[in-house]
């Protein structure tokens, strides 16, 4: 069916409690994780608001097969006893049917977007593609290295020159001008 799995993150086996409970129980980490997917799993279906009402400590040890599993979990706070009651506190916002769709939604949302972004990336690189076959195009033919000019052009330039000369100063050759712009030269 649909419904049947559990939100597990990504982080849980390091997480403090996870290592917490391992080293009370003494037993490595990835030990925990499966055991806290059987309890996890097994509260899911039996449970939809976390209250595990006639249920015992003694039966959750024997459920993950491991003496002190239900301590560990109430040591950490994945578990609460009250009054001889067990509850997983916080069950909602992990299980039950409003956190799968919640949790489903989020991944629905999360591939749509990588969907838009693996289509803006196919985008992308057919754009380079088309800019790479466009750089094997011959360049156009280079126009003059000389606008046309009016007839006035050498005198233009002679009065620029007169005009730098006069300036007062003592000149170095590394100052002699190497480029002359077209305003300067045309008006």
């Amino acid at each position: 069916m649909a419904g049947d799995w559990i939100k597990v993150e990504n982080t849980l086996p390091d997480k403090p409690e996870c290592i917490r409970m391992a080293s009370k129980l003494d037993i490595d980490q990835d030990t925990i994780v499966g055991k806290l997917l059987r309890f996890w799993i097994w509260a899911d279906q039996q449970t939809i608001s976390g209250d595990v009402t006639g249920v015992t400590t003694a039966f959750i040890d024997r459920l993950t097969h491991c003496p002190g599993f239900a301590a560990a979990l109430v040591e950490v706070g994945w578990l609460e006893t009250s009054n001889g009651r067990l509850k997983l506190p916080n069950f909602e916002r992990h299980n039950g049917q409003t956190a799968k769709n919640r949790a489903l939604t989020a991944d629905r949302m999360k591939r749509s977007r990588d969907a838009a972004g693996v289509t803006q990336s196919s985008h992308n690189r057919h754009q380079r593609r088309e800019e790479k076959s466009n750089t094997n195009k011959q360049p156009p033919a280079p126009g003059p290295l000389i606008p046309p000019v009016g007839s006035d052009f050498m005198a233009r330039a002679v009065q620029f020159l007169t005009d730098w000369n006069a300036t007062p100063g003592a000149r170095q050759c590394s100052e002699i001008p190497t480029e002359i712009s077209a305003r300067q030269l045309l008006g």
